[in-house]
């Protein structure tokens, strides 16, 4: 994810030489083809899909600005799809076991 959200900053940027844009395609097609083949289709999209949202809203520290709202959404979405997904993943088991504890 962190190359989708590196590369979609430099393309927005217009400053990109022919050679580099042409290796961050690339690159960008090798990231897609081995997260299909590594994650499935829904790895895809889920990536896809929180690339866009973290590059899209605008984010500050400053919570008296006044697109602080907003700018929590993003981080707020991602959160929750990243606990629903270790939630689903364990299938009910617990987190941690009770022998690794018990050291």
């Amino acid at each position: 994810m962190a190359i989708f959200v590196l590369e979609r900053s430099w393309t927005s940027n217009n400053w990109l030489t022919p050679v580099l844009e042409w290796v961050t395609i690339i690159g960008r097609g090798v990231v897609i083809v081995i997260s299909i083949a590594r994650f499935g289709l829904l790895g895809l999209v889920v990536m896809g899909f929180t690339s866009s949202l973290v590059t899209t809203f605008p984010s500050t520290f400053d919570l008296s600005a006044w697109w602080a709202g907003p700018a929590n959404v993003a981080p707020v979405c991602v959160a929750a799809l990243a606990s629903y997904g270790c939630w689903t993943a364990l299938a009910g088991r617990p987190l941690v076991k009770d022998e690794s504890l018990a050291r």
